[in-house]
């Protein structure tokens, strides 16, 4: 039931006006007076706990419970008292998670949900701190295996942390970057694949995508420059071997010549240098022969024509066939010459 303490003091005034020395009287005007006070007492602290002011709110409760010693007045107190312990948690809790110490902020925030459960407020909080504290912990394993080279980790761990905070911009850069050397990754492996095989230009491709995405990797950069080399080298190699067998011996000298350049101590190029050159003296022998039988001087043709033929006795190249036939002709003329 709800009582009016103040007219009910109001009532008992006027009796002790008309009967003074009613001891019974005073007495229940005084109880009625003290519930009255406890009342006033407790709306004070209501107030004062809606302002967040718990001090206050304990100290008018602690006067009620002096003048009223009832149930109630103490269970009052003793939430009051719990809902001061969990400000401060909350107040701490706050305080950690601004400061980006979300373990301890998770802790005194639990804390003070603990001690005011229906408070929606500090739930949406401690959750909050939760959510900090799980993207923390990721962060920290993402960034040490972004630092050991394990980018498969630091991608995933990044995107789950990411996913808990979509608004952290430097998060985003953080799996931006992993997820690009993460790829430039799979490009180096491919490019060391392709350089197994041999496939010199296409490593190459491989390595600079890679360099694109990890513009910083001195190691990288040395296979990109080892890949360039090697494709060059294959190219200049392919090309005078093709000149060679269509019997451009000077331009296969010349492109050996440059591999050569690029790898000095080939002894398959300088074999291959050393044919070409070979080749290009002997058609010049046989070019400088056929012009000494056009002009009819065969003894010197012929001395010439042996020359070419030297370095490729034991050979069967056409090319020194046809000389070598060309020079029995010239000896031959050149012997009947000399018997008339």
């Amino acid at each position: 039931a709800s009582y009016d303490y103040h007219q009910a003091v109001g009532t008992f005034d006027i009796c002790l006006r008309m009967q003074p020395d009613n001891e019974g009287v005073r007495a229940e005007r005084e109880s009625v007076a003290r519930l009255e006070e406890v009342g006033c007492l407790k709306a004070k602290a209501d107030t004062a706990c809606m302002n967040g002011d718990f001090e206050s709110a304990i100290a008018f409760l602690q006067k009620a419970l002096a003048l009223n010693p009832d149930d109630k007045t103490a269970t009052s107190l003793s939430a009051m008292e719990k809902k001061k312990q969990a400000h401060d948690l909350q107040l701490t809790g706050e305080e950690s998670l601004a400061a980006g110490n979300y373990e301890d902020a998770v802790k005194a925030l639990l804390g003070a949900v603990h001690l005011d459960p229906d408070n929606e407020q500090l739930r949406d909080e401690e959750q909050h701190a939760e959510k900090m504290a799980k993207k923390s912990k990721l962060m920290k394993v993402a960034l040490q295996a972004l630092k050991q080279g394990e980018y498969e980790h630091s991608v995933e761990d990044f995107t789950l942390a990411l996913k808990i905070d979509p608004s952290d911009a430097e998060l985003a850069t953080l799996l931006q970057k992993s997820q690009d050397l993460l790829d430039g990754s799979h490009c180096e492996h491919e490019g060391d694949s392709l350089m197994i095989a041999q496939k010199y230009a296409d490593a190459v491709v491989a390595y600079d995508h890679a360099m694109q995405l990890n513009p910083n990797n001195v190691t990288l950069k040395g296979k990109f420059i080892e890949a360039q080399r090697r494709a060059q080298l294959q190219q200049l190699k392919r090309v005078g071997e093709d000149k060679l067998n269509e019997g451009d011996v000077v331009a296969a000298v010349d492109l050996f010549r440059q591999a050569l350049l690029l790898d000095p101590e080939n002894s398959s190029l300088k074999a291959s240098e050393q044919e070409a050159e070979i080749k290009a003296q002997a058609a010049a022998l046989q070019k400088q022969g056929e012009a000494l039988m056009a002009s009819g001087d065969y003894t010197a043709a012929a001395a010439t024509m042996q020359k070419a033929l030297q370095p490729f006795m034991s050979s069967c190249c056409s090319t020194i066939l046809v000389a070598s036939t060309r020079w029995k002709h010239g000896a031959a003329i050149a012997q009947f010459a000399g018997m008339s």
